[in-house]
């Protein structure tokens, strides 16, 4: 992907390799965690596909919101992972209640949003936990199977 194109990516990872260097190699590393059980997980392929439904599920991404600001999935709200707790978790979880739709957790590799996604199921009522669902290997599976112009960094 030509940087020049998006320049507030650039200015992402300018900054990144100026005041964090350490960052990149993680920034280029796939870790993949495991907290979710298969039926809390989702492909991109499968969001994909339940985007184009009527009833679309609620897209929460919790990466910060410079990165949100720089690329996003159409519709997606933006709750930073690290602003989950207290007040603004519980403002999620009486959202989540209200809303009678599947939850998609979203963030660029994966991780993050299964953090935030067993944050809120372990806080929700058992009827609930089945609605919540966590993009597997994140914003980058969605670039490389269902987008290929979504940018990746």
């Amino acid at each position: 992907m030509d940087l020049s194109s998006n320049p507030n990516l650039g200015r992402y990872i300018e900054s990144t390799a100026k005041n964090a260097p350490w960052k990149l190699s993680i920034l280029s590393t796939d870790f993949d965690l495991h907290l979710l059980p298969p039926e809390n997980r989702i492909t991109a392929l499968q969001l994909a596909s339940k985007l184009n439904e009527t009833e679309r599920p609620l897209l929460v991404d919790v990466r910060n919101p410079s990165e949100f600001g720089m690329c996003a999935i159409d519709g997606a709200v933006n709750y930073p992972i690290d602003s989950l707790r207290d007040e603004k978790l519980d403002a999620l979880l009486e959202d989540i209640k209200a809303c009678c739709r599947e939850v998609t957790f979203i963030c660029r590799r994966g991780n993050d949003s299964q953090i935030a996604a067993k944050r809120v199921i372990d806080a929700l009522d058992i009827h609930d936990k089945e609605r919540i669902t966590d993009l597997t290997g994140g914003l980058h599976a969605w670039g490389q199977y269902v987008d290929k112009d979504f940018p990746i960094y």
